[in-house]
């Protein structure tokens, strides 16, 4: 995968694949906004940030893309409100090796703009019983404990997303 930049002076990030020589150059990407920070999962998908223009801000949203099958979709975590990010994040962070070990292979965190007291959070398992079984974890001995879990505000709002 590459990126091109055009001449001139706005670049405009878009993703191309191609064959290992690189050769036969296929833009992948085609929104209007700039799409940046791409992550190669395991099974071969991708995912990205597209930046979509707002009014006065741009908004962000996390895509996974089956680059085979050409199709790209958003990804909607569901997130959960906290108090204060820098205390969340050390609490989160806390917590590389578990989730590792669970099974995660990737991890995105994103916040809203006009909101910075929330949090989404996006993780990769290469298996449905693995994200089940590290939900009930979150649920069972984090989000339960308010010493492993400082900053939550409330309950945290979860789904388990398969690419369609």
């Amino acid at each position: 995968m590459g990126t091109f930049v055009p001449s001139g002076k706005e670049i405009n990030r878009k993703w191309y694949v191609m064959d290992a020589d690189g050769q036969n150059p296929r833009q992948f990407t085609r929104a209007p906004a700039p799409e940046t920070t791409p992550v190669w999962l395991a099974d071969g998908r991708l995912t990205y940030l597209q930046q979509q223009p707002a009014k006065n801000t741009v908004n962000s949203r996390v895509m996974r893309a089956d680059v085979a099958a050409g199709t790209a979709t958003p990804i909607s975590p569901e997130g959960m409100a906290i108090s204060d990010f820098d205390v969340w994040r050390k609490a989160f962070d806390r917590f590389e090796d578990v989730r590792r070990q669970a099974g995660v292979r990737a991890h995105r965190v994103c916040r809203p703009l006009d909101d910075p007291h929330y949090v989404f959070i996006d993780l990769d398992f290469e298996t449905t019983t693995e994200a089940e079984r590290f939900l009930g974890f979150l649920t069972t001995r984090v989000w339960s404990d308010r010493g492993n879990s400082p900053a939550l505000a409330g309950a945290p709002q979860t789904r388990i997303l398969y690419a369609a």
